[in-house]
This record gives structure tokens, sequence and C-alpha cells, in this order.
């Protein structure tokens, strides 16, 4: 599967863009994930992280959405502090239902 994702952060450094191009399944987010954590592109002066999905092919089932809880549980630190905002130009998905309509126990 061919795909990017780019990183940056916005003026203030604040808030991480990621920006996905491609074919994106839920490895790829995960990958991606797991590049931020491993690579400390989320500091303490963090509060928000965009992932911008408009120019995907965006292969994630509605069934994905248990192995999402699963990592977001598994780095809680990392997550219960940040607000997360998914930008999707397709109302085909809606990326699984907002993750089965929110699920979050942060």
């Amino acid at each position: 599967m061919n795909f990017t994702v780019d990183y940056k952060s916005n003026g203030d450094g604040n808030i991480l863009i990621r920006t996905f191009k491609g074919t994106v399944t839920v490895d790829v987010i995960l990958s991606s994930w797991e590049y931020v954590i491993s690579n400390n592109l989320i500091t303490q002066n963090h509060i928000g992280v965009i992932s911008d999905f408009r120019e995907t092919n965006l292969l994630v089932r509605r069934e994905s959405v248990k192995i999402f809880e699963n990592f977001y549980d598994e780095n809680i630190q990392l997550f219960k502090e940040l607000k997360l905002a998914q930008i999707i130009d397709s109302p085909k998905i809606i990326f699984p239902l907002v993750l089965e309509n929110s699920y979050f126990k942060i």
C-alpha cells in the first residue's frame, strides 16, 4: 500500500498536525501514533492532535473500533490530556462512526 504521513506543528507549537495521503488502514494509523510516541513529537506543551485524512482512501471498518480502544487504553497517559480531531472529506466512513459514538473513557 502506498501512503505517506507528514508531521508538523501549528505556529504556536501546541497542536500536532498529521497529514495522511494514499491508502490508509488501521495499521497505518496505529503506526503513525507509534512514530509520534517513539519520536517524542508530542510534548507537554501540546494540547491536541489533528489528523487530516482528506487525501486518503480510508480503509477503516467499524469493527476496528476495538483496536483503537485498546491502543488508547494502553497509552492513556499520552491521550488523557489531548484533544483529538479528524478531518475527513468524504462522508462515506465518518471514521467508523466517530469511533462508535465516542467510546473514550478518558
